[in-house]
């Protein structure tokens, strides 16, 4: 496996070295995906929202859950 390097200001930088091991392999799992994946990246973003609202998520349950976090 090889270390690759990605621009990033300095708040995103600060924020991904606070994350745990845990978080920080999810991240690198997504960004592998997202580059093997034959789709751009908005093709992705609109199966998970067509499958999102296939699961009975709605833009007024989306909008309760952030407010949560």
């Amino acid at each position: 496996m090889k270390t690759i390097t990605l621009e990033a200001s300095d708040e995103l930088a600060d924020r991904f070295a606070k994350l745990s091991e845990e978080d920080k392999r999810g991240l690198s799992e997504m960004v592998r995906l997202l580059i093997e994946d034959k789709r751009t990246l908005r093709q992705v973003m609109d199966d998970i929202s067509e499958y999102a609202q296939k699961q009975g998520m709605t833009p007024e349950l989306l909008e309760q859950l952030l407010k949560e976090k």
